[in-house]
Formats: structure tokens, sequence, C-alpha cells
């Protein structure tokens, strides 16, 4: 089992996966803690010298959907804002 420490707490599990706005926690296939919309990744510390693990595929296909979507939205004020529009 793996530790992470988020200020004052330690959270447990079998796998830590990191994504560049996302920490989540897995033991088996299921999820026991995650955080997303991360600011400042740098809070989250690996205790007992662990290191990341990969991000399993459809958290990192969720997190490329989101990037995406947020791409495509901000085209769109873009063109707005061109247009007049705002």
């Amino acid at each position: 089992m793996k530790r992470m420490k988020l200020f004052d707490e330690i959270y447990t599990a079998e796998r830590i996966c990191k994504t560049d706005e996302t920490v989540t926690g897995h033991i088996g296939s299921g999820t026991v803690f995650k955080f997303v919309d991360v600011q400042n990744l740098s809070l989250f510390e690996l205790l007992d010298g662990a290191e990341w693990d990969a991000p399993e595929d459809d958290e990192l296909e969720q997190f490329k959907k989101r990037q995406a979507a947020s791409e495509k939205a901000i085209l769109s004020l873009m063109d707005m804002s061109l247009m007049g529009g705002i």
C-alpha cells in the first residue's frame, strides 16, 4: 500500500495516479479518493519513497476529453468576441 500526505491527512491506496490536474487513489478496481481540478500538485506528497503510478486509460481519456472541451469553449468565446458578440 502507498501512502500520500495532503496537509495533515494521510491517504492510503494500492495505486496513486497523477495527471496534470487530478490525483486518484485506487484499491483493486475501485477508486478510494479523487481530487480533481487541482491547481497545485506540489501539495500532494507520496511517502516512504513511493512513486506515482501511471493513470488508468479511462482516467487519462476523461482528462483528454475535459481538456478538449475546455479548448473548444475557449475558441468559441474567441470567435464570439471577434464577431462582436461579447
